[in-house]
């Protein structure tokens, strides 16, 4: 009888600490969710185009085109100045002192670093055809016009469809890797999804797009080849020898 006892006693405690543990596993994942819907929040928020500088761009427009060439993008004159202007989309750059630092389950937030930038795509018969880009004004005053260009890019852009759609109210967002990579990530989907965009076509076969990627799945390729290319670099500064006297 002592013995069933101690044994009963011994199962009430294991699930009282079970249901302590669950209890409790389920208030921290909670207050997980909450503070991921905040921060999800405020990345919608900052990817979003201020109105003032939907204005600036549309008011300026004509200015800022009318006197560029567009022979190089196989458009007309003409057909750049009528063209129309895209949702734009915001630009930032990976820092790449925080990407050496990344861990898994970190958001793509923690990699990057803010621009004032921001790219237009020039819109012509239904297609985007250049980029347009703006940004802050000196002293964060104002919009001024930053360069005319990136059609490959903005060609890529056309894959996006209805997987991207900026009808959600919340743009994608465009990164800047250096080393000849960008990617796209969509604010209005999750924290963790960055994608590479690229036509090199050693790069392909690191690209899912229009496909969302995880930023997970990019840190396992991307790392590795940043820390190539950084000591690439610095062996090749090395290796220079000193320069000639004039």
């Amino acid at each position: 009888m002592r013995i069933f006892c101690f044994i009963l006693c011994g199962i009430f405690t294991i699930l009282f600490g079970v249901g302590c543990l669950s209890a409790v596993e389920t208030v921290r994942q909670t207050a997980v969710s909450e503070k991921e819907k905040a921060e999800l929040a405020e990345w919608k928020e900052k990817n979003n185009p201020p109105a003032e500088l939907l204005m600036a761009a549309k008011e300026n427009y004509a200015r800022w085109t009318d006197f560029k060439t567009a022979k190089d993008w196989g458009i007309t004159d003409e057909e750049l100045r009528a063209a129309t202007l895209g949702e734009p989309f915001r630009a930032y750059t990976i820092n790449i002192e925080n990407l050496l630092k990344y861990h898994k389950g970190d958001t793509v937030k923690s990699i990057l670093s803010d621009t004032d930038l921001w790219y237009f795509p020039l819109i012509i018969k239904g297609e985007k055809k250049v980029m347009l880009l703006v940004r802050k004004g000196k002293s964060g005053i104002g919009w001024r016009f930053a360069g005319l260009g990136y059609d490959t890019l903005a060609k890529e852009l056309n894959n996006i469809g209805n997987f991207w759609s900026q009808s959600d109210g919340c743009n994608p967002a465009l990164v800047n890797g250096g080393f000849m990579y960008t990617f796209i990530t969509a604010p209005a989907k999750s924290l963790y999804n960055l994608t590479l965009i690229t036509k090199a076509p050693y790069l392909k076969k690191y690209s899912t797009f229009p496909e969302l990627d995880t930023i997970d799945n990019v840190m396992g390729w991307l790392k590795p080849e940043i820390k190539k290319n950084i000591h690439d670099r610095k062996i090749k500064e090395l290796t220079k020898g000193p320069e000639k006297h004039k």
